[in-house]
Formats: C-alpha cells, sequence, structure tokens
C-alpha cells in the first residue's frame, strides 16, 4: 500500500516537473522572441539614425550661421548613435526616448531646409534686383552721355542725320518718334500708358536737332 501511495506520489511530482519544465520553456521561448523582436527594432532605429547622418552630411549652404548650427545637429546625431550602440535592445525605455530624439532631429532638419530654400530664394531676388539697378544704372548713363554729345554737336553746329538717329534713341520707343512728328507740326497725339512723354531734356534736344537739319 505504502509503495503505490509512494509510486503515485512520484507520478505526482514527474508530472510537475514536466508542467514546470514545459512553462519554463515557453517562458524562455517568449523572452527569447521579445529579445529578438527588441533587438530587430534596435538595428531599425539604429539604420534609421544612419540615414539621417547621411541627410545631414549631404545638407549644407552658404551661410555661416546655418553652417554652425549644422555641424552641432550631425555631432548630435553622431552620439545618438553611439548611445544606441552602446544600450542593451531590452532596455525599452531609452529606447523609446532615442525614437524621440530623431524624431526631433528629423524636424530640426526639416526646417534647416526651409530656411536654406528660403535664403536661396531671397539672395536670387537680391542678385536680379541687383542686375536690373545696374542696368537702369547703365542705361541713364547712355542716356546722359547721348544728350551731352548731342548738345556739343549743336552748339558747335555739328548737326548731321547721324545726330538725329542718336536723338531718336535717347529714350525708348516710339516716345521720341512721336515727339519728333509733333514738333514737326504732324500731329501725331501723345503717347499712351504705359509708355510716358520723353523728358524734357529729350524734347529739347530732338527740337534743336530737327531745327538745326531744316536750315540746312
Amino acid at each position: 500500500m505504502e509503495e503505490k501511495i509512494l509510486k503515485n506520489v512520484m507520478y505526482i511530482m514527474i508530472a510537475v516537473a514536466i508542467v514546470l519544465a514545459g512553462a519554463l520553456a515557453y517562458i524562455w521561448w517568449q523572452k527569447a522572441t521579445l529579445v529578438n523582436e527588441l533587438t530587430v527594432e534596435k538595428e531599425e532605429l539604429t539604420a534609421q539614425m544612419i540615414d539621417l547622418q547621411n541627410d545631414y552630411a549631404m545638407l549644407s549652404s552658404d551661410y555661416d550661421t546655418i553652417n554652425s548650427q549644422l555641424d552641432s545637429s550631425r555631432e548630435e546625431v553622431s552620439q545618438l548613435i553611439e548611445r544606441i550602440k552602446q544600450t542593451e535592445a531590452t532596455n525599452r525605455s531609452k529606447m523609446r526616448q532615442y525614437e524621440k530624439e530623431l524624431g526631433t532631429l528629423r524636424t530640426i532638419m526639416k526646417s534647416y531646409i526651409v530656411q536654406i530654400d528660403s535664403l536661396n530664394t531671397l539672395n536670387k531676388k537680391l542678385t536680379a534686383d541687383a542686375a536690373d539697378i545696374n542696368l537702369v544704372i547703365a542705361t541713364a548713363q547712355k542716356e546722359i552721355e547721348s544728350k551731352k554729345d548731342l548738345s556739343n554737336a549743336i552748339v558747335g553746329k555739328r548737326v548731321d542725320s547721324t545726330y538725329l538717329i542718336k536723338a531718336l534713341f535717347i529714350e525708348p520707343n516710339p516716345m521720341p518718334v512721336k515727339d519728333a512728328m509733333n514738333i514737326l507740326d504732324m500731329d501725331v497725339g501723345n503717347t499712351r500708358l504705359p509708355l510716358i512723354e520723353v523728358s524734357s531734356d529729350t524734347h529739347e534736344i530732338l527740337k534743336s536737332v530737327l531745327y538745326e537739319l531744316k536750315d540746312k
């Protein structure tokens, strides 16, 4: 009887041991699976950080202030990559913190891109404006020289048809041509917008040139 009881106890203990072994095996399997998943997540996070590091490396500007900020952000990215590599994959709180830092660094990079694009656009506009101003100055200087040349010719009584051609192109046409025709009593009327009447200086030069040619 006692032997039978001992056998039953032994069977029960074996059954319990088997159950415990199965439970432990299941727990170990779950833990191994979780560790593998966390390791994959860490590898993906590291890869994303390296991609961001490459993006930062390709980003550049012509502005010292932005370049200094970029250097600072690049250093932050490098330090974050090292921290991720040194942190255990199972440290989930740290990994979540690193993910937030990754998002922040991405947002900062986007702001750099917007700043650089805005500054480049502004720089192009300023360059174009400067070119327009230089063109206006050059045109004005040419006009002044033409008026001076014509005035000297009128004073020196050296006017011929070439000076009339010059006078007709002191200002954009057809303004000088219409003014010349009106001076000759052809009555072609005033210019229409966006064109305007020639300046008083140009009008006087045209009048003098035409009168000098008429007298010859």
